[in-house]
Parts: C-alpha cells; sequence; structure tokens
C-alpha cells in the first residue's frame, strides 16, 4: 500500500451535513413483454402513471450504436500504452465480433449511430402517453432545482442514455433537472457517521493488462491537497488468495474510508453483483467484497467511483449495501476516455463540487472538449445514488472557505440592510419601545412581580377642577397666592421633603411675600423644599427668586425631561452649583438625608451623594455618548413604565387637599415626600403651552385601564414622570435597553450558525418556533431581574426572515 498524507485544512463533509437543496421526484421504468410502465411518484404521495408501448427498435439501434462504439475504441490508439499484452485498451471483456475489413469507417458509423439512437429514444419519449408524466416533471424545476430518480427494469432499459433525456428544455425549466439512477432494490439505510477530520480515499488498482494507470495516479493527484490517499494493488509476485485478503481486509480497516475509487477491468454479472478484475486472471466479486463494504459503510464509506466498465450490476449491488453514491460506466470504456474522465471528475471533486455535479462536468468535458476525439463517450457515465443519502462533496475547511461560508448572500444583505436602517429610525424606536413596555407591563401583572403596594410619593395635582374652584383664570404664572395656600395645607400632612414643580423665577410684588412667608414657617418645621430651575434657550438657568429660594432650607433641581419622559437624566460630571442636579434626584437625595439627618455639600456636585444613591448607570457610558452624535440614545436608561403608578406613588386633586382635614390627610397620605405640580391643564409648561403634557404610553395606558378605569386622561403628565424618577433614583431602578442594531447583528450571525447545523426543514422550524418563544420569555424576566432591555421584535425579525428562504423550499 502506497499512503499519501496531504492538506488537513480540508474535511470531508459527511452526508447528514448538505442540506437538501433539490426537490427529488422518483421515477420507475418497467417493461412488462411489450408495455413499459412509468410510474412517477413526488411529494407526499402524489403518484402519476403511464404505459407505453415498447419499440424494439430502440433494442436494435442500441446495438448498432454499441457495435461501432466497441470497434472505434478498440482501434483507438493510445498514445502511451501500456506493454502489449492485450489487442485492447478497453477497461472490460469484450468478446470478438468476427473479422473486419479496414475500410470501414467506423467513427462514422458511430456518429451516425448516436443519432439514430438518440433521435428515436428522444421521440420515444415524448409520445403522448407520457405527456402529462413529462409536464409535472418540468412544472417541479420551474421553482426549484429538481432530482429525479430513476429505477428501470429489466437491465435491457437501464442500458439505454436515459441521462440524455432533456425534459427541462421541453418546457423551459428555470432550475436544473439532474437524472440520478436509483436500484429497485434497496435494503440498507444510508449512514450518517460523525465527520471525520481529515478524508480518507482508497483507491485500488486493478488487472493492469492492456492499461495504462499513469493516467489514473496522475488525475488522482488533483486530490493530494485535499485527502489522505492510499493505494493498494495487485504486484508482482502476490499470490491471488494474499491479494484478496489484503484488498478486503484494507477495506474494513478501523480507521474507515471516505471514498473508493477502483481502476481497471470491471463486468456485469447476474448472480454475484458484478466482478472486479484485481490481477491477471484474478477476479474479486461484489458478493465477495459484501461483509467488507458492510463494515466499511458503518465506519464512514459513502462514496464509490468505478473508473472501468459495465458497471451496472456493481452500482446496483453497492447501493443496496448502503453506499450512498455511486458513479459508473455502464459501457466498456477507453483507457484514454477513463483518464480524461476521472482527471476532470476529480478536480471538480477537489473543487468542492457534489459527485454528480462532477459527474456533470466530466461528461460534459467529454461531449464539448473531446467530442471528435472521443465520440459517444459523454453517454455512458452514471450515477446510482441512495435516495435518503444527500450527495457527497469534499466540504472546504480552510480559513478563506470558512470566511465565505459566513459572508451574507445578496438576499441577507438586503434583510440586514432593511434592518439595520429601521433600528436606526428614532421614530420606530420610540414606538418600539413603547409596545416593548406594554408588554412587559402584562407580563410583570401576569407574574406578580410588582414592587411593593407602598408608595412613598405623593403627588398634588393642581388640575382643572382646582383652577376652576379657585377662581384662576390664568396659570401662566401660577397664582402665588393660591400656590401658599396649597404648600401651608401640604405642610400640615408633616412630610420630610415638598418639592415644586413650578418655577418662581418671575416676581409677583403682591403674592411673593405670602408665599415666602408660608415656606419660611414650613421649613421652621423641618421641612426640606426642592424647588424648581430650568435651562432656557439662551443658555441663561430660571431660578428661584431670593425670596423664594433660601439655601438654608432648599435646593434647586433641574426639571427638564428627555425624550417625551422616556429616558432618564442622567448624572454628568459637569453637574455643579452652577448645573443643578435632577429635580427627582435631589427628592430621593432630600429624603434618604432627612431620617438620618446628615448633610451634604452640593457644591462638590454628585460626588458627595451617599453610596447608596449612586449607580454606574447613572452616568452615560463612552458608547452612549458616541451615539449621541449618531443621533441613537444606547445603553441610555429608560423610564419604566412596566410598573404600575399606583405602587410608586399616590394623586390628590388640590382642590380636595384643601378641603379635606389635616387628620384624615395623615392617615390616607403618611408619605414623607411631596410634590406640587400641574395637573394636566393645557397652559402648563415653560416655553410653550401644553409642554408638560406628553403622550400616554402604552404601558400606562394598561395600568390606568387595569387599576383605575375612570381615569379617562389621554397625556402623561410631566409630574407623574418625575414621580417615576424618584422612585428610580431612590431605589437605583436604572434600567439599560441593548440597542436594537446589535441584536440585529447577532440574529444574522445565528442564522449563518444555523446554516453549518445539520437541521432539516421541519426541525428547524421547530426549532424557531420554540427559540423565539424562549427568548421571548427569557428577555421579558431578564428585564425584571437584570434591568436590562432586550429587543424582541427587530432581531427575531432578522432571524426569521433570513431562514425564510429555506423554510420556504419544498
Amino acid at each position: 500500500m502506497i499512503s499519501i498524507d496531504i492538506d488537513p485544512d480540508t474535511e470531508l463533509l459527511p452526508c447528514d451535513r448538505i442540506p437538501p437543496t433539490a426537490t427529488s421526484l422518483h421515477l420507475k421504468v418497467h417493461r412488462v413483454e411489450q408495455t413499459c410502465l412509468f410510474d412517477l411518484t413526488w411529494g407526499q404521495g402524489q403518484h402519476l402513471a403511464a404505459a407505453l408501448p415498447w419499440r424494439s427498435e430502440l433494442l436494435q439501434h442500441y446495438q448498432h450504436w454499441q457495435q461501432a462504439y466497441l470497434q472505434v475504441y478498440r482501434h483507438l490508439e493510445d498514445p502511451a500504452p501500456a506493454p502489449p499484452v492485450s489487442p485492447t485498451s478497453l477497461r472490460g471483456r469484450v468478446q470478438s465480433s468476427g473479422g473486419l475489413t479496414s475500410a470501414v469507417d467506423w467513427s462514422a458509423r458511430l456518429v451516425e449511430a448516436e443519432a439514430q439512437l438518440l433521435y428515436d429514444f428522444h421521440r420515444w419519449l415524448r409520445s403522448p402517453e407520457l405527456f402529462e408524466i413529462r409536464a409535472q416533471i418540468g412544472h417541479q424545476a420551474q421553482g426549484q432545482p429538481v432530482d429525479l430518480y430513476l429505477t428501470c427494469h429489466p437491465l435491457e432499459v437501464a442500458r439505454l442514455p436515459w441521462e440524455s433525456w432533456e425534459i427541462g428544455s421541453e418546457f423551459a425549466a428555470v432550475h436544473p433537472l439532474r437524472l440520478v439512477r436509483s436500484p429497485a432494490r434497496i435494503r440498507a439505510p444510508a449512514n450518517a457517521p460523525p465527520p471525520r477530520r481529515r478524508p480518507r480515499l482508497l483507491v485500488i488498482l486493478g488487472d493492469e493488462t492492456g492499461l495504462n494507470f499513469a493516467g489514473d495516479r496522475a488525475a488522482i493527484g488533483a486530490l493530494n491537497r485535499l485527502a489522505e490517499v492510499v493505494f493498494v494493488g495487485w504486484q508482482p509476485g502476490c499470490h491471488s488468495g494474499e491479494l484478496k485478503r489484503q484488498i478486503a481486509n484494507t477495506i474494513a480497516a478501523d480507521q474507515g474510508w471516505d471514498g473508493l475509487l477502483f481502476a481497471g477491468h470491471s463486468n456485469e454479472t447476474a448472480l454475484t453483483g458484478g466482478e472486479l478484475a484485481i490481477a491477471p486472471g484474478v477476479t474479486l466479486t461484489v458478493r465477495e467484497l459484501a461483509p467488507s463494504l458492510a463494515i466499511a459503510q458503518q465506519r464512514g464509506l459513502r462514496f464509490a467511483l468505478f473508473n472501468s466498465c459495465s458497471g451496472l450490476n456493481l452500482a446496483e449491488s453497492l447501493i443496496d449495501l448502503g453506499l450512498s453514491q455511486v458513479a459508473i460506466f455502464r459501457e466498456p470504456v477507453h483507457n484514454q476516455v477513463a483518464h480524461v474522465f476521472l482527471r476532470r471528475f476529480l478536480q471538480r471533486l477537489a473543487a468542492h463540487d457534489d459527485v454528480h455535479t462532477a459527474l456533470i462536468q466530466a461528461s460534459q468535458a467529454l461531449k464539448l472538449e473531446h467530442a471528435l476525439t472521443y465520440p459517444s463517450a459523454h453517454l455512458v457515465p452514471s450515477l446510482f445514488r441512495h435516495p435518503d443519502a444527500p450527495l457527497y462533496r469534499i466540504a472546504p475547511k480552510g480559513w478563506r472557505q470558512q470566511l465565505r461560508a459566513w459572508l451574507p448572500t445578496r438576499y441577507e444583505v438586503a434583510v440586514i440592510g432593511v434592518m439595520v436602517t429601521l433600528s436606526l429610525l428614532p421614530p420606530l424606536q420610540r414606538g418600539l419601545l413603547d409596545q416593548r413596555l406594554w408588554s412587559q407591563a402584562i407580563y410583570r401583572d401576569r407574574t406578580g412581580q410588582l414592587p411593593a403596594a407602598s408608595p412613598e410619593l405623593l403627588l398634588v395635582t393642581i388640575d382643572n377642577d382646582s383652577l376652576i374652584r379657585a377662581d384662576i383664570s390664568n396659570p401662566r404664572p401660577m397664582d402665588r397666592r393660591y400656590l401658599a395656600r396649597v404648600v401651608d395645607k401640604t405642610a400640615q400632612l408633616q412630610p420630610a421633603v415638598i418639592s415644586i414643580d413650578y418655577l418662581l423665577d418671575r416676581p409677583l410684588v403682591s403674592d411673593d411675600n405670602i408665599l415666602a412667608q408660608t415656606l419660611e414657617t414650613a421649613a421652621q418645621d423641618d421641612i426640606w423644599f426642592i424647588l424648581a430651575t430650568y435651562l432656557d434657550q439662551t443658555g441663561q438657568w430660571l431660578t428661584p427668586l431670593p425670596a423664594l429660594g433660601n439655601p438654608d432650607w432648599s435646593w434647586q433641581g433641574d426639571i427638564k425631561l428627555f425624550g417625551q419622559g422616556r429616558l432618564v437624566p442622567l448624572l454628568l460630571s459637569r453637574y455643579s452649583p452652577d448645573w443643578p442636579l435632577p429635580l427627582a434626584y435631589l427628592m430621593a437625595l432630600a429624603d434618604v438625608l432627612s431620617s438620618g439627618h446628615q448633610s451634604v455639600d452640593l457644591s462638590q456636585g454628585h460626588q458627595a451623594v451617599p453610596a447608596h444613591l449612586t449607580s454606574p448607570r447613572m452616568q452615560p457610558a463612552s458608547v452612549t455618548t458616541s451615539a449621541y452624535r449618531l443621533g441613537q440614545t444606547w445603553l441610555h436608561p429608560i423610564v419604566d413604565y412596566s410598573l404600575p403608578p399606583q405602587r410608586l406613588y399616590s394623586q390628590i386633586p388640590a382642590w380636595q387637599l384643601l378641603e379635606s382635614s389635616p387628620p384624615q390627610l395623615r392617615q390616607d397620605y403618611p408619605q414623607a415626600v411631596v410634590m406640587i405640580m400641574p395637573g394636566g391643564y393645557g397652559e402648563a409648561g415653560v416655553s410653550e403651552l401644553n409642554e408638560d403634557n406628553f403622550p400616554l404610553p402604552a404601558a400606562m395606558a394598561y395600568w390606568r385601564q387595569r387599576q383605575a378605569p375612570a381615569n379617562n386622561s389621554t397625556v402623561l403628565l410631566g409630574g407623574e414622570v418625575h414621580g417615576y424618577l424618584f422612585h428610580h433614583f431612590r431605589h437605583r431602578h436604572l434600567v439599560v435597553p441593548l440597542p436594537d442594531l446589535w441584536l440585529v447583528l447577532m440574529a444574522a450571525l445565528l442564522s449563518k450558525v444555523i446554516d453549518q447545523t445539520s437541521l432539516h426543514r421541519r426541525r428547524q422550524c421547530i426549532f424557531l418556533v420554540s427559540g423565539s418563544l424562549l427568548y421571548a420569555i427569557i428577555s421579558l424576566q431578564v428585564y425584571v431581574a437584570g434591568l436590562v432591555l432586550l429587543p424582541i421584535a427587530l432581531p427575531l425579525a432578522t432571524l426569521w426572515f433570513y431562514r425564510l428562504p429555506f423554510l420556504m423550499r419544498r
């Protein structure tokens, strides 16, 4: 034996790793006396049958063609002949057909006989009785590639050149239609062993009498960089029995084989499944090799190529034993033709084509490039295939090939382009976020994962009813006398902190003294005030009047809201006395400090606050800062409207507060923090009317319908946003959303990973459905447990659109 070790960077892709790429149709042709029965099956039990009269002229034309074929190649000169042991270079045992004169032009007769055979054969197949079957085959090839499995009986029918049947051209098929043969009897299933790291091919060199294997060895050199090739064969002085045992033992070797190639003489035999000439005067039948072949098949043998003659019985027997594909010549083949065919076949196999494509390409090369030198040679190669075995090929494994497998197709580029664009559109992102929080609210409600029912904040809303009852016709600016009454009544609740969500930057001389006195009086009862400030369009801070904002008992907080109340204000490093902290954050800070009578120096910004009120999520990440330049808010914490508002704060209209008794109020509203805020009237806002009223998030609408159906408001108040922010800062409840773009790209990558698996369409569909549901549930729970929002819609849409062509393939 000769062993050649070659490039391990390529492995032989096992059959179960090749996804099905073509529709399978099965055509059985059975001759009974003078009638041929055609039976076509496909899909899920679909079936067509037809009966066609047998034309005896076909056998006569075939015999004339065969006679001319044998005579042409018997007299064909070999430019590099073997020692003149035999008068022929045909790889088969052909009996003499009598004396012949040299004056006969057998090449011309062969061309004429081929034309006559194909003409009558194709005319017979175009009979009206077969139209429905032909039309169905052509129709199937309109949608996707078709593999037509042909089973013929008896042997004389199988000898006809069925591969030349051009059904696709008759019906203008859009996709390729390939004819492959399948034996009538297949008892062994197709095996699917695990992939082998290094492909292994066994080459058996048989009797070289009259032949020259130098061309075969040179052709096999095309695989020298892709596989480990082992040669075994007859050597001078080797006993026949010892040679048979050596071949049988090598075939059944423990390491196993991926492919088997035989070069030499072979013939058909009716009872032993074909025979191989392995040495001068020594033959080995398939029946003798059956035990070794069965073991080899279990150890990975998938494909066999017999670069020899008359292999119909050989192929049928080997497929019956469980091999996936067997390539043979149906007629005796000349030594030079065998070299040309093998060289082109192995070149295509080395280029990672499957064996069927390689055989078709090799046959086409004989037809188009060597028709004058080797006439009719393209008609004799055939491929037999196990119906349940995907086509055998050598899969690329180098880094370039691996990279190519991960590159997107044109369709995938279009899908990812659309999804990336959608993931970068702010209006669409706001809509998807709104629906995501709505689904999160439903999930929280159904699973009972809600915060404790103990609101820590009371919102006193000055709504339209309060304005009407107080005879206030123009609340811009808010009446300071009325505001003083509300502050005075609120102070009677004995809270620790009172926040006023109204700007007190402009003087109202007649009323300011009353409000100032009220604030001073409340401050003497250890009530801390958080007053509103705002940066206007000119870059000036609108701060409370000095008489209303004494720093001994008040802080000033920024009331600006971001993203229509959907984004949490972050604690930027520039915060200082000249750049106040967010209003809601100061409310949470004052609440924490009031319980322990601590104090902080806000001149140092947020760095001076207690550690349990800070979090890395309260400051923008570098990715977030960079995304701002692109108009994106990647990793910017969001306001969590999936939490029910009734669990975060209580609400009372100002008019009801003023009309209720202090003891009853203290009993009903024991909160330590109170915010006085606009209650939804149209004039609320700093620079524009209705500026303090935002569109109602879908999650808030869900909670109002569930817990406060009497509330018909369709707006989200700015004070309610501050209420959510107070809770988030107080408990460091900051939800960070992962960008849709990131998850879209990950979904595309996952689809390419799925491409590398062996999942068939049905299993892949089950995997996608179950995986999508599981991902949705996991993302909902990760939101609750980890405060991380995983997008659902666009990533799953990307994955499904990526897989759609494969799932729709019939």
